[in-house]
């Protein structure tokens, strides 16, 4: 009698222990990733340049497609374990995921382009430029760091990014401005159309070398053609006569940036 209540009084302390435990767990709630995640973002960048240092010590071609993956799958399996895990700041985690996707981005440009074609560049700069402008803003916004023998590679990456964001910015400015030109159609007699558009620069920057692209639609909504209309110089605040002339009568008319440059 006394042996199976003493095993009665086991279960009783056991049950209550367990239900303990897990009271505790569920008051605990998520394992949230925030306070970790930029340490393991930083993991993987200090892993990445590891790699990087490794290979140039060891004479690899670091320009190859193989040295490239190698480094960019050496950050990517340490920062993909962030992909599945819950974070209390909803807008730190679409960053984090993000991060983790341009990595698999950067992967995808080197499955589909040797870093030896020609368009290799100009596809991983795109990448590069969207990452390195991520890490930027995981340092203003939620306080990335590295080791102090990582700190040169960390800025280098930082202010490529802050550049990347300055000139997307711009594109956005002066893509806003050419959306609203009008360009006004005159007949000039002899098939020929003269199109024109004074313009302001509300930019706020000096700008050089623009070129305007115009798509000339028909009436039945078919584009027709395209003209070309230019300025070299384009100050800011500064109003500019835009002028081209075409052999198609353009119903519609729809403008866009070509090219250009800032005052250097």
């Amino acid at each position: 009698m006394i042996k199976r209540m003493a095993i009665v009084a086991f279960a009783l302390v056991a049950a209550l222990s367990i239900g303990g435990c897990q009271q505790n767990a569920a008051s605990e709630g998520p394992d949230y990733a925030d306070d970790e995640a930029m340490s393991v973002i930083a993991e993987g960048l200090e892993a990445r340049s590891d790699l990087i240092d490794q290979q140039v010590e060891n004479g690899e071609d670091t320009s190859s497609n193989a040295s490239y993956k190698e480094a960019v799958q050496t950050e990517l399996e340490i920062v993909e374990s962030l992909r599945d895990r819950q974070f209390e700041d909803s807008k730190m985690q679409e960053d984090v995921l993000s991060y983790i996707n341009l990595l698999d981005d950067s992967m995808e440009v080197l499955d589909n382009y040797p870093t030896t074609d020609i368009d290799f560049y100009t596809k991983w700069v795109e990448v590069y430029d969207d990452r390195t402008s991520l890490l930027k803003k995981f340092v203003d916004d939620y306080g990335l760091t590295v080791g102090s023998e990582y700190q040169d590679v960390l800025d280098d990456l930082i202010a490529n990014g802050a550049a990347a964001a300055k000139q997307s910015e711009m594109d956005e400015k002066i893509d806003a401005l050419v959306s609203t030109v009008v360009f006004e159609k005159t007949d000039q007699g002899y098939g020929y159309f003269e199109y024109t558009a004074t313009v302001e620069n509300t930019t706020g920057v000096n700008l050089e070398d623009v070129g305007l692209v115009l798509s000339l639609y028909d009436a039945e909504g078919v584009k027709a053609g395209e003209a070309y209309a230019s300025t070299n110089s384009w100050g800011a605040g500064e109003k500019v006569r835009f002028e081209t002339g075409s052999d198609i009568d353009a119903t519609t008319v729809k403008v866009a940036v070509d090219y250009y440059s800032t005052e250097s």
